[in-house]
């Protein structure tokens, strides 16, 4: 009895791990988006502990299924998890600046979000060429070492944004 339930406890925590990056690379992205929908829709400022805790599950989506789905992906696939990795990052910090800009943060970012998309529209193929351009010429241990410093400048800047 003790090994059955010492078992059932074991799927219990493999399938939770499971449960933010998904079974596939369609609930991966689907999951991440809803995260990211969620940050969008709460009003956490300078909440430092949600934010931690929320910094946690990004970590875990870029570092865990990222990296568990990214040979699957599509390069439009890739910008789509780019874009909300982006629309993340401007919820936590951009809003914020926005203000400070005197603008209102939603208007900023309907702003920024149809700039983008203008600048997109149209050249979808012409951006997924150039991506797949870049990843061909890419070595993957100077990518790994890019992401890496990316990393580490964005958790310094966190740190500086937090004193």
């Amino acid at each position: 009895m003790k090994i059955l339930m010492a078992i059932m406890c074991a799927l219990t925590l493999a399938s939770c791990a499971m449960d933010q990056c998904g079974p596939t690379k369609e609930k991966f992205l689907e999951n991440y988006e809803k995260f990211v929908d969620k940050v969008e829709s709460k009003d956490l400022g300078s909440d430092k502990d949600a934010w931690q805790n929320l910094d946690q599950k990004l970590d875990k989506y870029i570092t865990e299924c990222y990296t568990e789905f990214e040979d699957k992906l599509t390069n439009s696939e890739r910008i789509e998890f780019a874009s909300n990795t982006v629309r993340y990052y401007y919820t936590k910090y951009g809003k914020g600046i926005s203000e400070q800009l005197g603008s209102d943060p939603e208007v900023f970012a309907r702003q920024m979000s149809e700039n983008l998309e203008s600048f997109l529209h149209g050249h979808e193929d012409e951006i997924e060429a150039l991506i797949d351009d870049f990843a061909h010429r890419l070595d993957r241990e100077k990518l790994d070492e890019l992401i890496e410093k990316g990393s580490e400048f964005l958790q310094l800047l966190n740190e500086n944004l937090e004193k």
